[in-house]
């Protein structure tokens, strides 16, 4: 899930914009926490 959560974070933050102060790792981790709460609603 890590490597997932990684490559879509750096997808959102490569198409983003360069002036976001959060950089790449608050991307990667909101898509974790999205990941997450698939994983969680799955049962």
């Amino acid at each position: 899930m890590g490597v997932l959560a990684f490559k879509q974070g750096y997808a959102r933050w490569s198409e983003g914009e360069r002036s976001d102060d959060d950089g790449l790792a608050r991307h990667a981790l909101d898509v974790l926490q999205a990941l997450r709460s698939a994983t969680a609603a799955l049962g």
